[in-house]
């Protein structure tokens, strides 16, 4: 019995150390390739501190001519973050009726309405461990109880003709 035990124990211990090496190796190797290949953060800025504006100001090319100005350099493309946080459910209701009126189009069929499904008690303690780790803007995202997972056919038949707003 010793022999299995002390089988296992080597085994274990062989994975785990190699687990690590191979993490340390694949660490350094990136950090190499970092410095020897330009990639896309190199050519970054993060600016905070701007001020709040409407969304209906076109900010990115104010931005882009200030700090293109104040740099004298050549500016390539500036993306603005919007604070949408209060905003977040409307946003996800006009991107599923946009999605539902898509579907209807193409398909010439409508989705049945998600409704509340009843949880058990696993599915309740899988829900508060989700809750711990997850953010609450991850969670809307993986558990919003999406309609679309009803059609499973739904991306596999091609339109006859192209939408335009796919474009």
């Amino acid at each position: 019995m010793w022999t299995k035990v002390g089988y296992l124990i080597f085994v274990y211990l062989f994975t785990f150390l190699g687990a690590i090496f191979f993490g340390i190796c694949q660490l350094r190797r990136f950090e190499h390739m970092d410095q020897l290949h330009s990639t896309h953060k190199d050519f970054c800025a993060l600016i905070t501190g701007l001020p709040r504006l409407i969304g209906s100001v076109f900010a990115e090319d104010e931005i882009k001519k200030t700090i293109s100005t104040a740099s004298g350099q050549k500016i390539i493309g500036v993306s603005v973050c919007w604070d949408m946080t209060d905003k977040e459910d409307l946003l996800m209701q006009v991107i599923e009726g946009e999605l539902d009126k898509r579907d209807s189009e193409l398909h010439g069929q409508s989705l049945p309405s998600a409704e509340p499904v009843g949880y058990g008690t696993v599915n309740r303690v899988f829900t508060w461990i989700e809750s711990v780790f997850l953010s609450p803007t991850t969670q809307r995202i993986m558990t919003k109880n999406s309609r679309h997972k009803t059609i499973p056919q739904r991306h596999s038949q091609k339109a006859t003709t192209p939408d335009p707003k796919d474009e």
